[in-house]
């Protein structure tokens, strides 16, 4: 977990939000700002027991490694789905990786089999769609493709990116309702 559930510079605002379940799970979610890039992620590791909070242990530090080793971000993710390999005990997670240049030049997405993030813009809600590649830890994955997203033009407090790690389909919505498994993280994005 990072050390505020929030960061707000002129760029963006964040805020995350994990309400610890009556059992262990594998869900995180990660940022970090440096001078000039906002680096996030979100994973949600296979199960709901102390092996899947070891797993959701590999990943973040995983990706934290990679990301201060200056890694980009397909590398990143490969690095992540290298760990879980090697560590994982025949697990696997889902994830997104996503990199934002503060100059607003850049931003890219790594998708590992996780439910497309939402975008609130101008009062209508849509799925991004990027690029999706299997789970970290499936022996099946290829390289991870990055995928580029482009922000709203310079109208930040009008766009707004979540990351639930649930499908909102109402066939979903049902299940979660009939098995419940704790809260998900939740990632709120406004830039």
């Amino acid at each position: 977990m990072p050390s505020a559930p929030s960061c707000e510079a002129p760029e963006f605002a964040l805020v995350g939000a994990l309400v610890p379940a009556a059992d262990i799970a594998g869900d995180t979610y990660d940022y970090t700002l440096d001078h000039d890039t906002l680096h996030l992620s979100v994973t949600d590791a296979m199960g709901h027991d102390v092996s899947a909070a070891l797993m959701a242990t590999l990943l973040v530090n995983a990706s934290r490694d990679a990301r201060r080793a200056g890694c980009d971000l397909a590398e990143q993710g490969r690095q992540t789905h290298e760990v879980l390999l090697a560590h994982g005990r025949q697990a696997f997670a889902t994830g997104q990786l996503l990199r934002i240049a503060l100059d607003g030049t850049s931003s890219q997405l790594v998708n590992a089999g996780h439910p497309w993030p939402l975008r609130l813009r101008d009062g209508t809600v849509d799925e991004l769609r990027p690029a999706v590649n299997l789970p970290f830890a499936r022996r099946e994955r290829s390289a991870s493709p990055v995928s580029s997203v482009t922000p709203a033009p310079r109208t930040r407090a009008r766009s707004c990116v979540l990351w639930p790690p649930w499908s909102p389909t109402p066939g979903a919505a049902t299940r979660r309702a009939s098995h419940p498994q704790g809260q998900p993280p939740v990632l709120c994005l406004d830039w």
